[in-house]
């Protein structure tokens, strides 16, 4: 029994998707395991894992990530976004970034609104996602644009007050 999406065979692909604030107990919140997965335009956040050691994204099969949000996820002692073997990993936002290579990844805080998922106006992903790698509209049905934003949302002004400490 699993906590999550499990992917053990075939192709699939998960596109402008939200997990999020999910306590797993076994494996994790996104599991690739001999199934080709393209990941594209997906935040995947907060996720805990109730066992040590394991991973928010796991892919132990060949996999893409593109224009992801994979951050804040932990296991019962660590930070623990993603572990993996993907074949293309491109312009995504999390951090650590413990292993990853892509020198498009961003390795910072994605800085959401309120609701934490979508977007602030500073966040470091609005408008830097690769255009030839995003899907034309986001999880809300926005436009996306010549220079999308990484993640399920495409910022949108929704007029929140930003402050500076």
């Amino acid at each position: 029994m699993y906590n999550g999406l499990v992917l053990m065979s075939g192709t699939a692909t998960m596109e402008d998707c939200v997990v999020a604030d999910n306590v797993i107990s076994k494996a994790a919140a996104v599991t690739v395991n001999g199934a080709n997965v393209t990941i594209r335009n997906c935040t995947i956040v907060r996720n805990t894992v109730q066992v040590p050691g394991k991973f928010a994204v796991n892919m132990s099969a060949a996999g893409n990530v593109y224009n992801t949000i994979i951050w804040g996820n932990s296991d019962t002692a660590t930070t623990a976004n993603w572990t993996g073997n993907t074949t293309k990993w491109d312009t995504n936002c999390t951090y650590p970034l413990t292993g990853v290579t892509d020198p498009n990844t961003i390795g910072d805080d994605p800085n959401f609104q309120s609701d934490g998922l979508h977007p602030k106006f500073s966040s470091p992903c609005n408008h830097t996602g690769n255009p030839e790698l995003a899907t034309a509209t986001d999880f809300e049905g926005n436009l996306r644009g010549d220079q999308p934003s990484i993640g399920a949302y495409e910022y949108v002004d929704r007029g929140e007050l930003e402050v500076s400490a």
